[in-house]
């Protein structure tokens, strides 16, 4: 719930390793791949959009998660919603 959670209220469009960052502080025992299967459960459920990249890294956009345009920027990787 913490996982889905973080990614519905969130506006940053963050990756794995940053949602296990932010939750690990609370939930101390989570580990990373725990995160990546709570987003593939989540993502099954239509309640997360995966974004992926040509280097293997997914961002996740929990707070609109159906199909629609972003802006990414090549040089920090900032993604915004249009």
């Amino acid at each position: 719930m913490a996982i889905a959670r973080l990614l519905a209220k969130s506006e940053g469009h963050p990756g794995a390793e940053a949602i296990h960052a932010r939750i690990k502080g609370v939930f101390s025992t989570l580990s990373l791949a725990t995160v990546y299967r709570n987003i593939m459960l989540i993502k099954l459920l239509g309640e997360v959009l995966e974004l992926g990249f040509p280097d293997g890294s997914n961002r996740y956009d929990g707070n609109k998660p159906y199909p629609h345009p972003h802006i990414i920027c090549v040089k920090c990787r900032k993604i915004i919603d249009l």
